[in-house]
Formats: structure tokens, sequence, C-alpha cells
């Protein structure tokens, strides 16, 4: 009988394997399924420095050596390189593959002049408990100078990177790949000091978020990476209930632990508890409508009041790990003038998304496809805080500080 089962689970993995392989023509096919759906959808080349045709071209030639799977998939990666975003993904991944940004990173960087320099990190992360601050200047990543290992991340179509693309190759550097342990190496007063982030683990995060009552009035409300899930909404309204009805009038609501983004319905069920009257709070510009009529395609979207309104002060906390339906819940708070908004850039993840699939591979990816912008017209991508701090606790104590001075 065992001998049976095995020769069963054999040709079964026989049989997946050999349906997985694809021919070359196949695989040219899927590479031309995507360059085109790229082409024809992605809603942000008027501001990305990306040739996408030059592009087709280079990678058409490493397209000849691909024979497997995990060589496509590696091909395609470099091909999201091109377009510099976090939003631009695939639904699959190699040992090999570089961590999706942000939510697989633990530590942010910008490049200023020639340095790279700290300008985030994840509140519980492991980059936060090797011991890596905001402020240190990055000259090295697993021994390899940073500017010369990001160099891998970066487009090639593109002959003249700005900051965005830089900070886009060298925040994929840090994040590091999934079979890969990390050494960060900064610069200090007297030489040089190694951090090996790989080595801790992260802070559990139990549930969709964590509340508490710091002052008679002031209450603090974190979400957890849980917009996506619409239980959320019932366990936001259940604490938020339960402050105000013990007297709670100042509200921080925390959004630096949302990298992954999730719903609009997640989003507008939150946000509906901080207003009493329908308000506008995101634009949206779809682009394919355009392309094909040259008719621009303008909206605004609506937030619909619910359940009893929190009509007192919010500061809402923001940094490089909030992330797409988390910044549209940001710039919406603040078109609706219902938050005061305290913390970094967001994580600048372009558009709204839309998924597709390759034919033959199954190969699932995302791109933006519709603009999104702040209601007084600003791109979401370049919103900023009215207080720009980059210290998780100064921040957390500024608007702390600010709240109490309200009235």
């Amino acid at each position: 009988m065992r001998l049976l089962i095995f020769f069963w689970v054999f040709c079964l993995s026989f049989s997946v394997t050999k349906a997985q392989s694809l021919t070359h023509e196949q695989y040219k096919e899927d590479f031309e399924q995507f360059w085109k759906e790229v082409n024809d959808h992605f809603a942000y080349f008027h501001i990305q420095q990306t040739r996408w045709d030059q592009a087709k071209e280079g990678y058409q030639q490493q397209l000849d050596t691909v024979q497997t799977r995990k060589q496509f998939v590696t091909l395609l990666e470099s091909m999201i390189h091109e377009l510099y975003n976090g939003h631009v993904s695939l639904n699959t991944n190699t040992p090999a593959s570089p961590r999706l940004i942000p939510s697989g990173a633990d530590v942010w960087v910008e490049k200023k002049g020639n340095d790279f320099i700290i300008e985030g990190i994840y509140g519980g992360g492991k980059a936060e408990k090797a011991g890596l601050t905001v402020g240190m200047r990055v000259i090295a990543f697993n021994d390899v100078p940073v500017k010369e290992a990001a160099q891998v991340f970066l487009p090639r179509s593109v002959e003249k990177p700005n900051t965005e693309v830089w900070r886009y190759a060298a925040n994929v550097l840090l994040a590091g790949k999934r079979n890969e342990t990390r050494k960060i190496t900064v610069k200090t007063s007297d030489g040089q000091q190694d951090f090996f982030p790989d080595e801790y683990t992260t802070d559990a995060k139990e549930g969709k978020l964590s509340s508490r009552i710091l002052e008679p009035s002031l209450g603090v409300i974190r979400l957890h990476n849980s917009l996506g899930d619409k239980e959320t909404i019932a366990a936001f309204d259940q604490v938020l209930d339960d402050m105000m009805a013990k007297g709670v009038d100042k509200l921080i609501l925390d959004l630096r632990d949302v990298p992954s983004g999730g719903t609009n319905t997640v989003a507008k069920g939150i946000m509906g508890r901080f207003i009493s009257e329908e308000l506008p709070y995101q634009r949206y510009r779809f682009t394919d409508d355009e392309r094909d009529t040259d008719v621009p395609a303008l909206w605004i979207e609506y937030v619909m009041p619910r359940g009893n309104t929190f009509t007192g002060k919010v500061a809402l906390l923001c940094n490089q790990w909030t992330g797409s339906i988390g910044e549209a819940m940001v710039i919406g708070m603040d078109g609706m003038a219902r938050a005061t908004i305290f913390g970094t850039r967001m994580a600048g993840l372009l558009g709204a998304i839309d998924d597709y699939k390759l034919k033959h591979s199954k190969i699932g990816f995302q791109i933006p496809i519709t603009r999104l912008y702040h209601i007084d017209g600003t791109p979401r991508e370049d919103f900023r805080p009215a207080y720009i701090l980059k210290d998780n606790e100064v921040c957390f104590e500024a608007a702390k500080t600010w709240l109490l001075q309200q009235k």
C-alpha cells in the first residue's frame, strides 16, 4: 500500500511539473501580454522616467535565455523595477525574490546628495530591534557600498535616475531578498558599525487594532495592517464607542502600521465615524477612458456618516508604512478637515490598482490604472503632513501634546 501511495504521489508531482512547463513561444506570448497590459493601462507614465518601449527591447534579449518558470518570474521582477513603485507587483515569487516595499521593509532611506540617510524605522520591527535609528547614514549592504548594490534594482531604461528612482532601488535593497540575511553598515563618528536585523524577531501584533486611554479625555487607536478586513469596521466601532462613553473627546488615530493597504469599504467605514454629513474624500482620474477617447474621466468619491459621530479633535499619524488605502484615509481625513496630520511622507504607492493574469503561466500581477488625488487636486503621492516628524516616539509625543492643548 505504501509503495502504491508513493507511486501515486510521484506521478502527481510529475504531472504538475510537466503541466507547469511552458514552451519558449508561450513564455514569449506571456512576455508580450505583460508588456502590453502595462503599456495600455499603467496610469503614471506621465511622471515616471521609464521608457517602456526601450525596456521591452532590452528584456527581449533576456527572454531568449528563459527556460523555467523561476527564470521567467525573475525576468518579470526586473521589468517591474522599470516602474519603480511598490504598487506594481506579482502574485508569486521565488526564494531569491526581493521583498515588497513597504510591507516587507523595516527601514526606510532617502538619498541626499551621495548619501543614503535613514528617514524611517518600522515600529517594533527587526531594524528597530537591531538598533538602527533615524538619521544614520547607511554606507553598505552585505559589504557592498549602497549605491553600487542598489543599481541591481535601478530601471535599465532610465539614463539619469532621479531621487524617486534611487529611493525605490535603495529601499528594495535594504528590505532584502527572501532567502538572504542582511548586514547593514552605517557611518559613525569614529568609523562604522554593522547591524544584523534578521537576528531579531518582530513584535507580535494581536488583533485588528490596539487601543488605550492616556488621559481622561485622550484616547489612542492604532490599526494593525487590517484595512483589508471588513471585520475591522465593527472592531473599530466597538473601541470608539467605548472611548466616547468614557468621555474621550481627543483621539490619536495611528496609521503607521498599514503598509499592505486594504479596501475602500473599510476606509470609508472608519472615516464615516468622524463626520455628520456626506463629504468628499478623494478624486479619481481614470486614464483608460481618457486614452481611448481624449475625454478626461474625473470623479469624486464621498464618505457617508455612520453611527454616533466622534466630533472631537483628531491627530492622525502616518509614515512610510502608511500605504495605499491608508494613504487614502490620510488625505481623506485631511480633506474633510477632520484630522491634523503628523508624521512623514507616506509610502507613495501610486494610484488604484487592477489585477491581471498571464495566459500561459497564470502569473498574476497588479498595476495602478487610476490616478488618485486629494480633493484639493494634489496628487496623493505628493501629500505631506502638516507636522513633519521622522522619529516614531517624537511624532507620537508631538501629537499628544498638540491634542492636550486643544479645547
